[in-house]
């Protein structure tokens, strides 16, 4: 802290954590300069017992990971928004009209536009009681600005209608966020769909766990749990949740900070259900005092079930069937020469959760 003028004496009165109005306590932050994860030597080589699977390697310097996400796919990936059609950064320095967006990052190239109305929606701020929103934009985020939620009211709505083009047979849905203790009886919506997918935090007095509900096109619903998480308003809490109708079991499962933490197998006539139901993120659609308690930073929603890996075991071995092929007959125009496909690992730790980190 540095006075304004260096040759007039500066008296500097600081208030303590329990001053009586609220807006006098200090509020001090700390800046974490972490170096983005670097993949290296990342190599993929057929498994020695089953030369369909294949075994991905490689190495890190990185010690303080969080998870891993794996893209596959027959054509190039430029980031780790590829095959994302939604994707909520809440990294905006305010709260109010027109300055919280979702944005459609399949643009092409690079994604790179972020100003074009046609490549964004921006969120509704009113709370669910139709009151001036109590969504409050912190600095204290994961990699910079997050947004805080009442646990009564608050919530972000995003009209996406059919411009979001719903995922079929596969889906992942990345989320972080850092919830406040709750010791009472009580359900925290973190991602709203109606019809689609819900994601809550569901709290007692014996702990919180994590619960993500998926509804099928056969309106049949798939309920997966987490076991009790840690929750004190200062750990992050990474939930992941992805479905891929074409596997034959384990086709949904729930992943919290990076390990995999239950699954189910679904009925493999139907996919995801498709609908235009707006997006809510931190509450669901009616009034009944459900919000999250906490802050919420960077959602992505992915048409393609992507991996999901511990990043300090150095090794995976991915065993789902490619599933354009091994020849290139997609088209009557395909020449059957071998299929071409592409690999990307994104590493992720606490300061390093959106962007184009390297792999």
């Amino acid at each position: 802290i540095r006075p304004k003028d260096d040759n007039v004496d500066t008296r500097m009165v600081i208030c303590s954590s329990g001053h009586s109005t609220t807006s006098k306590r200090p509020r001090l932050y700390t800046r974490f300069i972490d170096e983005v994860p670097e993949v290296e030597d990342f190599r993929v080589s057929p498994n020695p017992e089953n030369p369909q699977f294949l075994d991905f390697e490689w190495q890190t310097s990185a010690k303080d990971l969080w998870y891993g996400l794996l893209h596959i796919d027959n054509k190039q990936i430029n980031s780790q928004y590829e095959n994302a059609i939604a994707h909520i950064p809440l990294d905006e320095e305010s709260v109010g009209t027109n300055t919280i967006f979702l944005y459609y990052p399949d643009q092409g190239g690079r994604y790179i536009d972020r100003e074009a109305d046609s490549s964004r929606v921006a969120a509704t701020v009113t709370d669910t009681d139709g009151t001036a929103s109590t969504v409050t934009a912190e600095i204290d985020g994961l990699a910079g600005y997050n947004k805080a939620f009442d646990a009564a009211d608050s919530e972000l709505d995003f009209s996406t209608g059919s411009t979001l083009t719903d995922p079929g047979n596969e889906m992942t849905l990345v989320a972080h966020c850092v919830p406040n203790l709750v010791t009472s009886t009580a359900t925290r919506n973190l991602f709203f769909r109606d019809s689609f997918l819900t994601v809550t935090l569901q709290s007692a007095s014996a702990g919180t766990f994590v619960q993500a509900v998926i509804q099928n096109s056969n309106d049949d619903t798939y309920t997966l749990k987490s076991p009790y998480v840690y929750t004190d308003g200062e750990t992050p809490l990474s939930v992941i949740v992805t479905f891929d109708k074409d596997i034959t079991a384990n086709n949904a499962k729930l992943f919290v900070n990076g390990a995999l933490s239950d699954y189910l197998d679904v009925d493999l006539d139907y996919g995801l259900k498709v609908n235009n139901s707006d997006i809510i993120i931190g509450n669901d659609d009616n009034n009944d005092n459900d919000a999250f308690n906490g802050r919420i930073e960077e959602i992505v929603l992915y048409n393609k079930c992507l991996e999901v890996i511990n990043p300090q075991s150095k090794k995976f071995t991915y065993t789902k069937p490619l599933k354009n092929g091994e020849t290139n007959k997609s088209t009557t125009a395909g020449s059957g020469s071998p299929e071409t496909y592409c690999a990307r690992l994104f590493l992720k730790d606490y300061h390093n959760i959106r962007g184009y980190t390297a792999s």
